[in-house]
């Protein structure tokens, strides 16, 4: 195989959006609309359905739903949804802030075994930037919708968007997450993207250190999964002579309430600029989901994106772990897709394999 030439997988998982509208408003999202009340039909639905059949030949497909908050729909719209996908082999999952998390909704999720991701970033006062509308604090609502998950025996993992990683915080960042009844959860520097334009440039030495706090937190009581310290560990269990890596290339298609089609990046959906337009690569009401894949990765921005990522493995001593970053994070800090280093690489790559292995 030729390692430099990029190898494109079968998509995994498809993100629906089922509606742009959100509760919360925190000040560090990346969605444009999430104050608008767009809702994905059952045409969209069903033209999705239609692209997976095929893909589910070669093995299940995970239809991930994803914000705005999918909640806003309701249990029985959010269960009409899915029913679209009846007869397929497909595993749902939903991200949400669980504001709304009662015991209809524990019940869906039971009953179509639905993996639950909530988005909490920590003790009450890590989640300062997590507002409603009113712009007033949603901790406690989350913290009411998680109590039912546990009431019910519902699973759940979380996702945590840290915007001060200071090492002296790291103990009780893990403390809260290992007594919360997640079974793992993910850690999302905070980053410029989308419509959250503030800089946190932060040194990758205090970044490291942060993740080998967390890390050292992590194995004194290993309860739950931290993400990125599995990645890590992952990535050095495995016994590969170093450049060996190849490019592979996941699609990861989001497709928005009305049916576009946005690949690789899902914080790319529903912006356009003057140099690129917008950056979907069609709809499924007009093109197959397979076809519209196929074709999308040879467009203009994605094409730049996989040069940069080739560029990267030239040139990075940390590609074989990273393997090339994202276009969402390229984007939104440098304007374009061909780019190598940014932000997300030093903070949630280079730092999080330095801080990992300091520990070792």
């Amino acid at each position: 195989m030729d390692t430099l030439a990029p190898q494109v997988i079968r998509p995994p998982a498809v993100i629906l959006q089922p509606t742009t509208l959100c509760n919360l408003d925190c000040t560090y999202c990346y969605l444009p609309f999430r104050k608008l009340k767009n809702t994905m039909s059952t045409e969209v639905l069903d033209a999705v359905a239609s692209g997976l059949a095929g893909w589910n030949e070669h093995g299940p497909t995970e239809i991930v739903w994803h914000g705005g908050e999918p909640m806003l729909v309701g249990a029985a719209g959010l269960d009409a949804m899915m029913a679209r996908f009846d007869g397929l082999d497909v595993r749902h999952s939903i991200q949400t802030n669980g504001v709304l998390v009662d015991d209809a909704w524990c019940e869906l999720f039971t009953r179509r075994s639905v993996h639950v991701g909530v988005s909490v970033d920590g003790p009450e006062e890590f989640n300062r930037y997590r507002l409603n509308l009113a712009g007033r604090p949603s901790w406690a609502q989350t913290m009411r919708g998680i109590a039912k998950l546990r009431e019910r025996d519902v699973p759940f993992s979380a996702i945590a968007v840290v915007s001060h990683p200071f090492p002296a915080l790291a103990q009780e960042f893990y403390d809260f997450f290992a007594q919360l009844g997640c079974t793992s959860v993910g850690v999302n520097i905070e980053e410029q993207e989308g419509v959250n334009t503030r800089h946190t440039g932060r040194s990758t030495v205090r970044m490291a250190d942060f993740w080998a706090a967390l890390t050292t937190a992590w194995r004194a009581n290993p309860v739950i999964g931290v993400r990125e310290i599995g990645y890590v560990l992952d990535h050095l269990a495995r016994d590969r002579a170093p450049g060996g890596r190849g490019i592979w290339v996941d699609p990861l298609p989001t497709v928005g309430w009305d049916g576009s089609v946005t690949l690789l990046s899902p914080e790319m959906a529903g912006f356009d600029s003057p140099e690129y337009g917008d950056f979907a690569c069609g709809n499924v009401l007009e093109t197959p989901l397979p076809a519209l894949v196929d074709a999308g990765l040879r467009e203009r921005w994605p094409t730049e994106f996989l040069a940069g990522v080739a560029r990267c493995r030239e040139i990075c001593t940390f590609f074989d772990f990273c393997g090339g970053g994202h276009p969402g994070n390229k984007y939104f800090e440098h304007g374009r897709f061909d780019v190598t280093e940014t932000d997300y690489c030093r903070n949630s790559k280079i730092a999080l394999l330095q801080g990992v292995r300091a520990t070792l």
